[in-house]
């Protein structure tokens, strides 16, 4: 091989590692800007949520652990949906809730999945209330920050009367909107005039929903 050959490998050589440097460079930037968890999460999401509502795989749904939600809850600013993928309801507003969060320009939708945190109340025969399964401790503490935005927690009897357990609950879909860490509006179900949740919303009930969560949005701008 002559000089000029050698030389040339080297170069060739020496370039390739700076490109290969470059890239685990980039990698590790992205990685840190949070851009492929925040992917992976709406692919989650899409996953989870695809098969049964209009959300598209690019959404703005973050999942959120117990401490960020509560963080949020504590002194930050942002709105968390809690809900959960067999939930009949939530399958109607996801896909809403993404296209007002779009237009108001948030970034992100935090999202727990709040199904086996909750307790579950029932009656005997008797009409006393029998707690079937224990809430988590998580739940507990929602409960307390989220007190002022609960509905209470309905039971009914063999007559179909409603018993009050003298709890709050969180019914789903349910979406807060927190600003420096007060509730400052929340929105549960869907709209009134939805009577099936297997039923797809139409065009006009899917506005009138999304100027509910735009009103949210504001308060927290």
């Amino acid at each position: 091989m002559s000089k000029k050959e050698e030389e040339t490998n080297r170069n060739f050589k020496r370039g390739l590692v700076i490109f290969i440097l470059g890239v685990i460079l980039l990698v590790l930037f992205i990685w840190s800007t949070g851009a492929f968890s925040k992917n992976s999460d709406a692919t989650k999401f899409y996953s989870e949520y695809g098969s049964v509502s209009d959300i598209k795989e690019n959404n703005l749904y973050k999942y959120a652990s117990k401490e960020q939600v509560l963080n949020i809850l504590d002194h930050d600013t942002g709105v968390i949906y809690f809900g959960y993928s067999t939930c009949t309801w939530c399958k109607s507003m996801v896909s809403v809730l993404n296209d007002a969060a779009s237009e108001a320009e948030v970034k992100e939708i935090n999202y727990y999945d709040i199904k086996n945190d909750r307790d579950e109340l029932v009656l005997n025969e008797n009409n006393e209330i029998i707690t079937e399964k224990q809430g988590t401790a998580f739940y507990r503490e929602l409960l307390k920050e989220l007190d002022d935005v609960l509905s209470p927690y309905l039971l009914k009897d063999s007559e179909g009367k409603e018993v009050d357990t003298e709890e709050k609950r969180i019914y789903v879909p349910l979406v807060v909107f927190v600003k420096e860490g007060e509730a400052v509006f929340a929105h549960q179900n869907t709209i009134e005039s939805q009577d099936d949740p297997m039923k797809k919303l139409t065009k006009k009930e899917e506005e009138e929903l999304k100027a509910i969560y735009k009103k949210g949005f504001d308060l927290i701008k």
